[in-house]
């Protein structure tokens, strides 16, 4: 017991604990440029080897004091500088398991009564029919860490939910990849309105888009005002509940698709649905298509 306490309680113990903390904290920042937050969180801050350094500071500093009889007039500055760093261990431990970090946004001369969390979680809400369920459950994703978690909820009426974790991408970007089994079709469409303003879209089959306060659906029904374009790669067509003004390209050869009626929507014709105040080109037909993600630079989380 005694050799135990002489090493902890040792300068050669000190200087060790204070070069590998010096080495974890330089990590975790390195960590945290190469990665994020997160990550140097997961892996050194919040890691239970971090917190045990911590620990055995505040018991070697305690015992330098009364090793070295430090709380005397003499050695008083000693005293100081071995307190000074135990009350700062101290004092980041209350906020590591008591404290909370989150963002207040607060516009100038207002005032603001709630913070968001910094924090990531794993909200649940869930019902059988006769009882709510709900799970609050606390996450940290690493880039560069395992992830997984599994959650079950037991329902009375319904059996079992299960969730799991799968893959984490940050700043995860929707893609579209062709020719893939038991894919999707989808339309590239090129959009202008009135102001001469273009915009280019992807509508998936079954989706609809407000594009200047005009619904333009693709094989959906729920919003018969709107430009509505069914059938499949094979064959589109499309209807408006008022005429439609087409003209052909590169020759402008004008044409009208009556009101409510179908007419064929093809590449090369630029479509004009009255009063709508926009106009629309088919550009592409994707046959096939998956939707897969991947990292990005982008701020899409």
């Amino acid at each position: 017991m005694k050799k135990l306490v002489s090493i902890l309680f040792s300068p050669r113990t000190t200087l060790g604990l204070l070069v590998i903390f010096a080495i974890a904290l330089a990590a975790a920042t390195f960590i945290e440029n190469s990665y994020d937050t997160t990550t140097a969180k997961i892996l050194v801050y919040n890691a239970l080897w971090f917190e045990a350094v911590m620990v055995l500071m505040i018991v070697n500093f305690i015992g330098s004091i009364q090793r070295y009889h430090l709380l005397t007039w003499k050695r008083m500055s000693g005293f100081i500088f071995h307190t000074a760093f135990i009350i700062i261990i101290i004092g980041a431990g209350v906020t590591r398991y008591v404290g909370f970090e989150g963002r207040m946004h607060i516009r100038e001369g207002a005032s603001s009564d709630f913070i968001f969390s910094n924090e990531t979680f794993l909200n649940v809400r869930a019902n059988d029919g006769t009882q709510d369920y709900a799970i609050d459950q606390t996450l940290a994703l690493g880039m560069i860490t395992d992830n997984s978690f599994e959650v079950d909820i037991e329902t009375a009426n319904k059996g079992t939910i299960e969730i799991a974790y799968k893959n984490y991408l940050k700043k995860a970007q929707e893609t579209f990849v062709e020719n893939q089994e038991s894919g999707f079709t989808m339309l590239y469409l090129t959009i202008s309105d009135d102001g001469g303003h273009r915009h280019e879209i992807q509508l998936k089959d079954g989706e609809v888009k407000m594009m200047h306060n005009t619904p333009v659906s693709f094989n959906n029904n729920q919003r018969p005002e709107g430009v509505r374009i069914t059938g499949d790669a094979d064959g589109l067509f499309i209807s408006y509940p008022a005429n439609i003004k087409t003209a052909a390209m590169p020759a402008m050869t004008e044409g009208l698709i009556l009101k409510d009626s179908l007419g064929a929507f093809t590449r090369m014709h630029l479509y004009e649905p009255e009063d709508s105040g926009i106009s629309l080109v088919l550009t592409k037909i994707s046959k096939n298509t998956v939707i897969k993600y991947q990292e990005s630079e982008s701020e899409q989380n």
